[in-house]
């Protein structure tokens, strides 16, 4: 399937510095979970950054959204509310469903644990 015709995905998580474990982790769990899975369902996948005008049309126009909840991280929090906002299909994705905000511990989340070698 041509690239241009692909469905989109748009990761919003957490990025962290460069070389942080945030960001390690981050990059670990993109690349050798959603990148693979994703890209055998027909998806072309992109990753949230800095919030920006960009980063807001693409959490609104995207075809599918997943969202790490890992952390709470206040910028996922404003983005997956916009994304709900538009009443279009977002997954929810979190090391640890015990530690979710209580204003998304109602939605159906993947727990997921991260034990993936460096």
């Amino acid at each position: 399937m041509e690239e241009k015709n692909k469905k989109s995905c748009f990761v919003i998580t957490p990025i962290g510095d460069i070389n942080s474990s945030v960001r390690r982790k981050i990059d670990g769990l993109i690349d050798e979970v959603i990148y693979p899975v994703m890209k055998e369902a027909g998806y072309k996948v992109e990753v949230s950054g800095t919030m920006t005008a960009t980063i807001i049309r693409k959490v609104y126009e995207c075809d599918l959204a997943i969202a790490n909840l890992t952390g709470n991280n206040p910028n996922v929090m404003y983005e997956i509310g916009l994304r709900h906002a538009a009443a279009k299909p977002i997954i929810h994705i979190t090391e640890d469903v015990k530690d979710l905000a209580f204003d998304v511990n109602d939605q159906r989340t993947i727990q997921y644990t991260d034990d993936i070698w460096c």
